[in-house]
């Protein structure tokens, strides 16, 4: 120990003593410093000054050092050699050599033990990970149990680095689930009316079992995280479509099912009345009844639109100062209806930029009606009508009228029936106007097909419009008894049709003309005298059809007789309607043949 710290003191001793005589020398030999700085820019100062001091290292120790010291020098000299030659290794920066595991199953521990060469042996860290990745920064290695939560791809970056440098090795890894992930087998329900409960219990298969979430719903909609089952009461604000996202979750997947529920208003029964349209012909109003199981008392009429057109409003209208006398059992099938009218002009406005299904010279269009009840609850319902686009009826002389002599069961006779359902304002008829249609049917050469307004097959009974085609129809009663004589009349396919005005009967042409001269009141049916009408045309549906009754059922059997007197020579009548008069002429309350204008009061084509 006492050498080592001699040898340590002669050594320091000796490096101070060279420093004074490298000064002495500098200072006699003239040296410049400034010119030693500017040479040392050059690379010429440091051999220079490093000559002077290497010259007075050497007379130094020359001169002072004796053998002990000249030992200690040799001695210090191969120590520091040594040393130098163990500073100056390579460093080398780190490359990462292994191969990144990418694929892993959810909740199951994923390890990468990360290598990686270099010098010094390189640190590890993680610059890009999912949640709750770890490595280790010594060994490399990479820990982490997924969750459901990061099913799918997840990237990942992981750095090696030194005081040499660095690598990187980017890769991503793939997220699967596990065996017993779970799978929703239910499928929902995707439609409910405004104010009810809409119910849907979710089943889904799944070890453990799962459990369910919503992650996307309208507001108020609950599920029940355990069974699954969903529960929502829509309100009135929330009509129309909806979209709905179910999750299904355990430790192993996670699987969704997404879809719509549509949010419909409350189901009301329109009938639109006419339900025929004859865009030519005219008329003011149309008329909607309306049918909402014990609610059509609680209608909003200021919210009630056929389509986009709201309904006639004007207080100058009975039907709207007292909306209480429309309600009224239309179909009479002992559910009340509520009644509102549509002017007709804005209908057929929209109508004509509709386009509906076409049959024939007709095409169907679907029109909707929408409104509210006083609470806010909106209601919905449709009907289908027939848009005759140009006159439908092909006016036709009387003396066209082929039906005596017609092919057996070319010709329908239908009856005017006393019972049965008929459409809204058509009663029963009276047994006298089966006799006026007898006198024609027993003249027939064949056999013909007869049947009543309320056979189903030939008439539907809700607006009496004939499901027939191609035939030759004869119809006796008027409007008030007769749904096929109601039909035609009400969507003026008919050349004529009946009117009461005051209290007193006219006939009106289809394009609304009054026929003055057929008025008639009621007092002067009742006391002997009445009018019937023939008329004969062609409908839309290419029936040629024949048309008979009087104000009265005497009018009406008037005409029978009228028929079978005139079938010689009936040829001669070339108008498409006329209306004759009956007078009881010998007070006997009874209808003679002689008792008959041979004259029309009026006709026309």
């Amino acid at each position: 120990m006492r050498l080592t710290y001699e040898r340590k003191k002669q050594k320091v001793t000796g490096i101070f003593v060279i420093f004074l005589l490298m000064t002495l020398v500098i200072a006699n030999t003239g040296v410049d410093l400034s010119i030693a700085k500017t040479d040392k820019s050059k690379g010429k100062g440091i051999e220079k000054s490093y000559e002077i001091l290497q010259e007075s290292e050497t007379t130094t120790i020359d001169t002072t050092t004796d053998t002990t010291t000249t030992d200690t020098t040799t001695t210090d000299t191969t120590t520091t050699d040594t040393t130098t030659s163990e500073t100056t290794t390579e460093d080398i920066p780190p490359t990462i050599t292994s191969t990144p595991v990418t694929r892993t199953t959810v909740s199951e521990e994923y390890t990468y033990d990360v290598d990686a060469t270099g010098y010094p042996e390189p640190t590890y860290r993680l610059t890009k990970s999912p949640d709750r990745m770890t490595i280790d920064t010594t060994s490399g290695l990479i820990k982490w149990t997924p969750t459901v939560a990061q099913l799918g791809d997840q990237p990942v970056t992981v750095k090696a680095e030194n005081i040499a440098g660095k690598d990187e090795e980017t890769f991503t890894i793939i997220v699967e689930e596990g065996a017993g992930a779970p799978e929703i087998t239910s499928t929902p329900p995707t439609s409910i009316t405004v104010d009810e409960l809409y119910t849907y219990s979710v089943e889904a298969t799944g070890d453990p079992k799962p459990t369910f979430s919503l992650t996307e719903s309208p507001k108020g909609m609950t599920i029940d995280p355990n069974t699954g089952l969903i529960e929502w009461t829509p309100t009135n604000d929330q009509l129309g479509d909806h979209s709905i996202t179910i999750e299904a979750i355990n430790t192993d997947g996670i699987d969704a099912q997404t879809f719509t529920i549509e949010v419909l208003a409350v189901e009301a029964e329109i009938d639109i009345d006419p339900n025929s349209l004859n865009m030519k012909s005219q008329g003011k109003f149309i008329t909607v009844h309306i049918q909402l199981a014990d609610q059509v008392e609680n209608i909003d009429l200021k919210t009630v639109m056929l389509e986009k057109i709201p309904a006639v409003s004007d207080q100058k209208y009975g039907f709207v100062k007292n909306p209480e006398e429309n309600l009224l059992d239309y179909d009479d099938d002992g559910i009340i209806e509520r009644m509102v009218k549509f002017y007709r002009v804005d209908v057929e406005a929209l109508i004509a930029k509709m386009n509906g299904e076409t049959n024939g010279k007709f095409y169907q269009i679907e029109l909707t009606v929408t409104g509210q009840l006083l609470d806010g609850t909106p209601f919905e319902g449709s009907d289908t009508i027939k848009i005759i686009n140009k006159i439908p009826n092909e006016k036709k002389s009387l003396g066209n009228s082929e039906i005596i002599n017609s092919a057996k069961d070319s010709v329908y006779f239908i009856f005017p029936n006393y019972e049965g359902k008929k459409p809204s304002g058509v009663k029963g008829a009276k047994v006298t106007d089966w006799t006026a249609i007898g006198y024609l049917v027993g003249m027939c050469s064949n056999d013909q097909y007869e049947t009543t307004d309320t056979d189903t097959n030939t008439v539907d009974p809700n607006n009496g419009e004939l499901k027939v085609d191609g035939k030759t129809i004869v119809l006796f009663g008027g409007p008030i008894v007769n749904a096929g004589v109601n039909n035609y009349e009400k969507n003026k396919i008919a050349p004529l049709y009946y009117k009461n005005v005051d209290g007193v009967n006219y006939w009106y042409t289809s394009d609304g003309k009054q026929l003055d001269e057929t008025g008639l009141t009621s007092s002067q049916i009742n006391s002997g005298q009445d009018m019937f009408v023939i008329e004969s045309f062609t409908d839309n549906s290419g029936n040629n059809v024949l048309i008979v009754y009087g104000y009265g059922w005497k009018g009406t059997f008037a005409a029978g007789k009228f028929l079978k007197s005139i079938s010689s020579n009936i040829s001669s009548y070339t108008d498409s309607y006329y209306v004759f008069k009956w007078s009881d002429a010998d007070g006997d309350d009874f209808v003679d043949l002689n008792e008959i204008s041979n004259t029309p009061i009026i006709s026309g084509y």
